[in-house]
């Protein structure tokens, strides 16, 4: 949709359009429209002209996202292996490796790749968490810190 977009945008003389700056600005303005929820009134004028539009659209999906994150929380919609993963999605789970009870070595998912089978997920802040701790451990051994020193200062997760 959003090659489309893009398209669309040059088509009609916005040269240099990609979808990483579409992708971008409306993350920008979904900040914009949050922090206008939350009684901050300092704007774009990119925002500032559509305010209400966008603080309603932005409403709806924050209204969605905290009824995922409830319905989560109480367990009602854990996602297993037979969960379709909607391909694109910012809020797929993220199928990591793991021992499971059946034993297969992978599984087939719909988006062309092969994935490990896996008896869980991982939520966005451990993998960011889990990214810091590697990039830390890299910059140390850059610098020529010893792997020992490493390992007691910043151990990998046992899992």
């Amino acid at each position: 949709m959003l090659t489309e977009l893009c398209q669309g945008m040059k088509d009609a003389g916005y040269a240099g359009c990609t979808i990483h700056a579409v992708r971008s600005k409306i993350d920008s303005l979904r900040r914009e429209a949050r922090r206008e929820r939350v009684g901050d009134r300092r704007h774009s004028q990119a925002f500032e002209k559509y305010q209400e539009s966008l603080v309603a659209i932005f409403a709806n999906e924050d209204q969605h996202e905290d009824i995922s994150a409830i319905e989560t929380s109480e367990g009602r919609n854990t996602p297993s292996k037979e969960s379709i993963i909607q391909s694109g999605s910012r809020n797929a789970p993220i199928i990591v490796a793991g021992e499971n009870d059946d034993h297969e070595d992978s599984e087939e998912i719909h988006t062309g790749t092969v994935m490990l089978a896996s008896n869980y997920t991982l939520e966005v802040a451990e993998i960011r968490r889990r990214f810091e701790l590697v990039r830390a451990r890299y910059d140390l051994q850059q610098r020529g810190v010893p792997m020992e020193t490493i390992n007691r200062m910043l151990p990998l997760p046992e899992e």
